[in-house]
């Protein structure tokens, strides 16, 4: 398959507002950055990075069946590219981060809900 132009860029607009947060200057709800991400992950189907993200708000929400599967399929697609995508993180941290939404989805744990609980999540068990 190759990836439509418009595909491209509509997908990348998508995931740009839902990880910057604010669009037109107001701050979506949840389930609107779901919508965006999913969309983005739909009509881009190449890259891991907005399935790694949704899968973190999948995991916020306590939908650990859907945030198992979101995070399995961007390990995938991370592990098949070898670069990252959003080249805000290096494509290691898009893997590791990949890989703590995995373990935490299959360990039906959610996403920490404090700066000091975000910190642990390095902590060897």
């Amino acid at each position: 398959r190759v990836l439509d132009a418009g595909d491209e860029l509509r997908a990348r607009d998508l995931y740009v507002e839902a990880v910057n947060s604010a669009v037109d200057g107001k701050i979506p709800s949840a389930e609107a950055q779901e919508e965006r991400l999913a969309e983005a992950a739909r009509l881009n189907p190449f890259v891991g990075e907005p399935l790694t993200v949704l899968a973190q708000c999948q995991l916020v929400r306590g939908d650990f069946a859907a945030a198992e599967e979101t995070a399995a399929r961007a390990l995938e697609l991370h592990s098949c590219w070898g670069t990252s995508w959003d080249k805000r993180m290096r494509w290691g941290g898009w893997v590791a981060w990949t890989r703590v939404m995995l373990g935490r989805a299959r360990d039906r744990e959610t996403w920490p809900e404090s700066a000091w609980a975000a910190v642990n999540l390095g902590l060897v068990r």
